[in-house]
């Protein structure tokens, strides 16, 4: 038989300090201050299942509990909340955490006279995220991957869906690459990735003034850039935050955000690959553009067997 327990053992040294806590915790219900070995992050852990409140769930990057108890509605409290701050040259003007707070983005990256394709605007908000525009030529781009987890009527995109249900869905729908295995990180960095059912939604994915460009829009892009191998100058550069391995002479910032596959819902590529959908069709397929690491082409492809992929998003203003 076993012989009696031992007595405890003597205290392990202290951990090391992870300094004062933060002072700037939001007005929600369900966020927790973590410490990521250099500073204090605050991380929403659950909030409310309504998209149309002021925490919802599925706008944040740890969306692990939803709790309708906890839904808030209206302002004060209501994070980018459209506003006025009175001032023409800053834009997407916003309320902070406090409710109180209107305050916009200076103009910057566009011609601020007015002149350029972004008619002097710098700064698009749309689904409470605030996107920077670049200027490429004759036309005016959203500068990163659409994010938004809402058609442009406020509908909510269907999203959370297992692999077989991605592979098999013929309505609209995003994700965020790794989701299936409870990783959402790459929201902030990549935006999300949405199949062509939602791109060819009438309700539209792009905000008010901007859509998802046509096959057209998107040579005009690389004519003007120099034809099919122009992927250096559309690709961030390795000193831009986030980086990649283009020289991003364009400005217009791509980022490898892989891809969620049609067949069978699995995530892939994050990192080496990027792919665009662009809004029109190609017989039962449709057309989009792709990029890959170490390579200058600029991949087009209009294969059916891509239409449930799920492809990152730009837009672009009418």
């Amino acid at each position: 038989p076993a012989g009696p327990a031992g007595g405890q053992g003597p205290a392990g040294p202290a951990g090391p300090s992870g300094g004062p806590l933060p002072t700037g915790l939001g007005p929600y219900p369900g966020e927790v201050a973590v410490w990521n070995g250099t500073a204090w992050e605050t991380r929403r852990l659950y909030g409310c299942p309504d998209p149309t409140s002021c925490n919802y769930v599925g706008n944040w990057s740890y969306p692990l509990f939803a709790d309708p108890a906890i839904c808030l509605y209206g302002t004060p409290n209501c994070p980018l909340v459209p506003c006025d701050d009175g001032n023409a040259l800053t834009f997407a003007d916003a309320l902070d955490a406090s409710g109180m707070v209107c305050s916009g983005i200076p103009c910057s990256g566009v011609d601020c006279s007015g002149a350029g394709p972004c008619a002097g605007v710098s700064h698009v908000l749309y689904d409470r995220k605030a996107y920077a525009l670049v200027e490429i030529g004759s036309q005016c781009w959203f500068k990163e991957n659409l994010a938004a987890d809402n058609y442009r009527n406020g509908d909510a995109i269907p999203g959370g869906l297992s692999d077989s249900q991605w592979a098999s869905t013929l309505q609209g729908a995003q994700t965020i690459w790794g989701e299936t295995w409870g990783d959402v990180s790459s929201l902030t960095t990549y935006g999300r990735l949405y199949n062509f059912y939602a791109v060819a939604d009438p309700r539209g994915l792009c905000p008010t003034g901007y859509h998802v460009p046509s096959d057209d829009e998107w040579s005009t892009l690389t004519n003007f850039l120099g034809g099919d191998y122009v992927a250096d100058a559309l690709k961030s550069s390795p000193t831009d935050v986030p980086a990649w391995d283009g020289t991003n002479s364009s400005g217009f910032s791509a980022l490898p955000g892989g891809y969620r596959a049609s067949y069978n819902g699995f995530f892939d590529y994050l990192g080496g690959y990027g792919s665009w959908w662009s809004s029109s069709p190609s017989g039962s397929g449709a057309w989009f553009r792709g990029l890959y690491s170490g390579y200058s082409a600029v991949f087009r492809d209009g294969s059916e067997f891509y239409v449930r992929h799920g492809f990152s998003v730009r837009c672009v203003r009418d």
